[in-house]
């Protein structure tokens, strides 16, 4: 927001940012924004603040009073809120209820930072403690791994839906939003099943290619169905008995396709992740 750049493929309304950094190193914090070149407009305030959470409020309506930014970045929500038990259902909704009329008597989008549970979950239920916690905002944005894929959903109360997308990043460390997980995961599927027949060299069943990749077979079919409509494989026969659909490269052998490469000429968006989930580095 401070930079004016888009969010994840949409627009956002460019103005002041403050960021709360209660757990992150200065060092780590400072030397990624270096690398990020963020504008002036962003304020980082180091913790630890006050010991009583009314006085960390106090700070925090001091900072939006005076700066009027259009974010805030709690990091994390229960180093400021301060409460003992997070799956406590009243101390929870009490925790919450300054954030909420802070937020919406200066209009601000204050966007907290929360660890997810161990169990992982999906809509909501993925936040560790109280359901109050996810109930009290108007999305939870969720970070997940898929291998080395790094993802992002959303839900929200407004019917804000994100299905899970794979998060790309580039040289500088910006992040962008790549294809669906679903996607990403057809195109390795695509991948796989080309060069299995591409080194295969026969025409071969569907059933032939399932054992040979050594996968589920609704996710052959779906690759195979790709690769058909791409051009980049031939079928023959009519399915039955006698004269079994074969499947075959489409002409001369091509050479062996990519991994980062799918089969319309696009990149493989499932690849362009950060080679290890843990790991915020670009491809």
């Amino acid at each position: 927001m401070a930079s004016g750049r888009s969010l994840l493929g949409k627009p956002v309304r460019r103005g002041g940012v403050i960021h709360l950094a209660l757990e992150e190193r200065r060092q780590t914090l400072t030397q990624h924004f270096d690398q990020l070149k963020t504008p002036d407009e962003i304020r980082v305030v180091f913790g630890p603040l006050e010991d009583v959470t009314s006085a960390r409020l106090r700070i925090l309506r001091t900072l939006v009073d005076r700066f009027r930014p259009v974010l805030v970045v709690i990091d994390t929500l229960l180093r400021f809120v301060g409460i003992d038990d997070a799956n406590d259902y009243s101390k929870a909704t009490e925790a919450m209820s300054p954030l909420i009329a802070l937020a919406r008597s200066t209009q601000t989008h204050i966007h907290v930072v929360h660890h997810a549970r161990k169990s992982g979950g999906q809509h909501g239920a993925e936040v560790l403690g109280s359901t109050a916690l996810a109930g009290s905002v108007d999305t939870v944005l969720s970070l997940s791994c898929d291998g080395d894929r790094r993802l992002i959903s959303a839900t929200g109360r407004d019917g804000v839906e994100l299905e899970r997308t794979v998060l790309t990043m580039d040289e500088n460390g910006w992040v962008e939003a790549g294809v669906t997980n679903r996607e990403a995961n057809l195109q390795d599927m695509v991948g796989r099943v080309y060069r299995w027949l591409e080194d295969h060299g026969e025409s071969s069943t569907k059933e032939q290619i399932r054992k040979g990749v050594g996968a589920d077979g609704t996710a052959v079919v779906r690759a195979l169905n790709r690769l058909v409509e791409d051009r980049q494989v031939t079928s023959s026969g009519r399915g039955v008995r006698g004269d079994p659909i074969l499947y075959s490269v489409f002409g001369p052998k091509r050479g062996n396709m990519e991994s980062e490469t799918g089969p319309r000429g696009r990149p493989n968006r499932g690849r362009l992740a950060w080679k290890r989930c843990g790991n915020w580095r670009p491809s």
